[in-house]
C-alpha cells in the first residue's frame, strides 16, 4: 500500500508555483531592457530623421566680395570701378528629386520598422524556447528524484527480503547501479537548466549567474491553426519579408531617382553691389545649370546600378521566402505531431504504463515476479513521463518558432503587449 501511494505521488504531475515571474512578466522586461531591441528601436528612430533631411534643400551660401583697383581694398571712391558686394546663392536640384529622395528614406525608415518587429519576435520565440525548456528541466529533475526516492524504497525492499531468503543479492546490485545512474542524469540536468537559466538572463540584460525559476508550467496544447492560414499570414506580415518589400520598394524609388539625375540641377545667385558715393547701387541675379554633360559615364551606369540593384532585391524576395516557407512547414509538421504524440503519452501510453508498473509491486511483493520486472517496467513508465514532457516541450518551442517566422503572436495579449512598448 506504501509503495501505491509513493507512485502515485511520483507520477502524478502538479503544476509549478514557484514563486517567480510568469512568462508574460519575463516578455515586457525583454521588451524593455533587451539590448538588442534597443538596438533596433533606437536604429528605427534615426532613421526616420532622414526623410525630412533629404527632402529640404541644399544650405545657401553667403558671400562678400571686395573688388579693388590698384590694389587690395582699395577704397570705392579711388576708382569708378572698386565696389564691394554681398551676395547669396542657392542650389536648386531638379523638380522631383528632392522628393524622390525623401521617399527612399521613408522607405527605408518602414524597413527599420519591420526590422525593430522581426528582432522583437525572434527574441520573443528564443525567450519562449529558453523558458519551455526550463520548464521542462524543472519537471524531469522532479520526475528523476521521485524515481529516485521509489529506487531508494525498492533497495531497501529488495535488502530485506534478501536478508530473509526470499530474494537475490543480485536485485540489490541492480537497484543500485540503477539509482547511480539517476544521479548521473540528474547532474546533468542540473547542468542543462543552468544553461538555460544563463540564456534567459543573458536576453533579459541580467546578470547570467542570477537565480532563476519561471512561475507557471508548459502551454497548453492550442490546436494550431490550418497550414493555408500561416502560409497567407507568413506572406502579408513577416517582418523578413516585409523588409524586403520595402527594400524593394526603396530599389524602384533609386532607380527612378537614377533616370533623374540626367536633369540639370541649378544654382541662383543674388548679389548687392556697393560703389562710390557717387554712383548708385549695382544688384546682379545670376542662374547657373549643371549639365550632366558626361552622362554615359556617369548617370547611364548609376542607371545601370540601380536596375541591378532592383533585380538582386527582387530575386532576394523570392528567396526569403522560399525559406521561411520551408522553415514553416518544418515547425508546422512538429507542433501537429508533438499535439498528438503528447496527447497520447497522457490519455493512453502513461496512465496504462502506471497501472502495469503498479501490478507489477503488488506481484513483487507477494513473490509473484521477480525483481528484475518491477524494475524494468519503473524504468519503462519513467522513460514514458520522460518522453511525455519532451514532447510538450517540442510542440511550445514548434509554437514559438511558427510565430517567428509568420510574425504572429498567437496569444492575443502578447501582441497587445507589443503594442503597448512601440516607439
Amino acid at each position: 500500500m506504501y509503495l501505491r501511494k509513493l507512485l502515485w505521488i511520483l507520477f502524478i504531475f502538479l503544476p509549478l508555483a514557484l514563486g517567480a515571474e510568469t512568462l508574460l512578466e519575463l516578455q515586457k522586461e525583454l521588451l524593455r531592457n533587451n539590448p538588442e531591441i534597443s538596438a533596433a528601436r533606437n536604429r528605427y528612430l534615426a532613421v526616420t530623421k532622414v526623410a525630412i533631411q533629404e527632402g529640404t534643400l541644399p544650405d545657401p551660401a553667403i558671400s562678400f566680395t571686395d573688388f579693388g583697383v590698384g590694389h587690395p581694398f582699395s577704397t570705392l571712391n579711388a576708382s569708378d570701378f572698386a565696389y564691394r558686394g554681398i551676395g547669396v546663392s542657392q542650389d536648386f536640384p531638379f523638380p522631383g528629386k528632392l522628393s524622390l529622395r525623401s521617399q527612399v528614406a521613408k522607405k527605408s525608415a518602414e524597413a527599420a520598422q519591420q526590422e525593430l518587429r522581426a528582432t522583437e519576435i525572434r527574441l520573443l520565440s528564443e525567450l519562449k524556447t529558453s523558458v519551455v525548456e526550463q520548464f521542462y528541466l524543472q519537471r524531469a529533475l522532479e520526475i528523476q528524484a521521485k524515481y529516485r526516492e521509489l529506487l531508494d524504497h525498492l533497495i531497501e525492499t529488495s535488502e530485506a527480503r534478501y536478508r530473509v531468503g526470499e530474494g537475490l543479492q543480485q536485485d540489490v546490485l541492480r537497484a543500485m547501479v540503477e539509482r547511480s545512474s539517476i544521479e548521473e542524469k540528474l547532474l546533468l540536468l542540473r547542468q542543462d537548466l543552468e544553461r538555460e537559466s544563463s540564456a534567459i538572463n543573458a536576453l533579459l540584460s541580467r546578470d547570467v549567474s542570477a537565480p532563476l525559476k519561471a512561475e507557471g508550467d508548459f502551454p497548453a496544447l492550442r490546436p494550431v491553426p490550418e497550414f493555408e492560414a500561416l502560409v497567407q499570414k507568413l506572406s502579408e506580415q513577416a517582418p523578413e519579408v516585409v523588409v524586403r518589400r520595402k527594400q524593394e520598394e526603396q530599389s524602384q524609388l533609386q532607380l527612378r531617382l537614377a533616370k533623374k539625375e540626367r536633369y540639370p540641377d541649378f544654382t541662383t545667385t543674388f548679389q548687392w553691389q556697393k560703389t562710390g558715393s557717387e554712383f548708385p547701387d549695382y544688384y546682379m541675379t545670376m542662374v547657373e545649370a549643371r549639365i550632366p554633360l558626361y552622362f554615359w559615364r556617369k548617370q547611364k551606369s548609376a542607371i545601370a546600378q540601380a536596375q541591378l540593384e532592383l533585380k538582386a532585391i527582387q530575386d532576394q524576395t523570392k528567396a526569403t521566402l522560399l525559406r521561411l516557407l520551408n522553415e514553416l512547414k518544418q515547425a508546422y509538421v512538429t507542433a501537429t505531431t508533438t499535439a498528438t504524440l503528447t496527447k497520447l503519452y497522457n490519455e493512453g501510453i502513461v496512465p496504462q504504463s502506471r497501472l502495469s508498473l503498479e501490478s507489477a509491486l503488488s506481484a513483487y511483493q507477494v513473490g509473484k515476479i521477480e525483481f528484475v520486472s518491477v524494475l524494468n517496467n519503473a524504468t519503462t513508465l519513467l522513460n514514458y513521463e520522460n518522453e511525455s514532457l519532451r514532447r510538450s516541450a517540442d510542440h511550445g518551442k514548434a509554437i514559438a518558432r511558427i510565430e517567428q517566422v509568420t510574425g504572429t503572436l498567437l496569444d492575443p495579449q502578447e501582441s497587445a503587449m507589443i503594442k503597448e512598448l512601440e516607439p
